[in-house]
């Protein structure tokens, strides 16, 4: 009986050399695969902590509007609690320490949301009285009074997102 097949001293390892350079691909491929979850994960996540910082400026804008829909008269916009009148001058509220702690410059709004890292936090400015409701005839009711709202939201924990959000809205005393 004929033996088939190469003899041992004859074989050279190409199959060995094969399967370690395919084994190599697969192994870049994984490590490469897992850099791409890695990156898509960190992106959802900040995507999540920038919808939250937003939902909470926005809930603070909101809150702000109510503020002015509840005062009674102008006389409550003083320049203190973060209700500024018409000659207090406009903060600088894109520095790091406007929005800081319980700070006076600002009103904090509780949204009862527990996954934002801070309150949100709003302050309204007072911006004029006008009487020329944009020549309305007949339009006798009292003067409108303009008032700036800029809130600021913060993402959830431990995160570096924030929100700004700025309205403009108007009232007759």
């Amino acid at each position: 009986m004929k033996k088939r097949g190469f003899p041992i001293n004859k074989q050279s390892g190409v199959v060995l050399v094969v399967s370690l350079i395919i084994l190599l691909l697969i192994t870049m491929l994984v490590l490469t695969s897992s850099k791409v979850i890695s990156l898509e994960e960190k992106m959802a996540s900040n995507a999540k902590h920038h919808n939250l910082a937003f939902q909470a400026a926005e809930d603070a804008l909101r809150g702000g509007e109510d503020r002015i829909e509840a005062a009674t008269s102008l006389d409550e916009f003083n320049g203190s609690n973060g209700l500024l009148s018409e000659k207090t001058p406009m903060p600088d509220y894109l520095a790091t320490g406007f929005w800081a702690g319980s700070a006076s410059n600002s009103i904090e709004f509780n949204t009862n949301n527990s996954e934002v890292d801070q309150q949100p936090r709003y302050f309204i400015k007072f911006i004029e009285e006008n009487t020329d409701d944009n020549g309305n005839i007949g339009d006798s009711g009292p003067p409108t009074a303009y008032f700036m709202v800029i809130s600021r939201g913060t993402g959830g924990q431990n995160s570096d997102s924030q929100a700004l959000l700025r309205s403009y809205y108007g009232k007759r005393f």
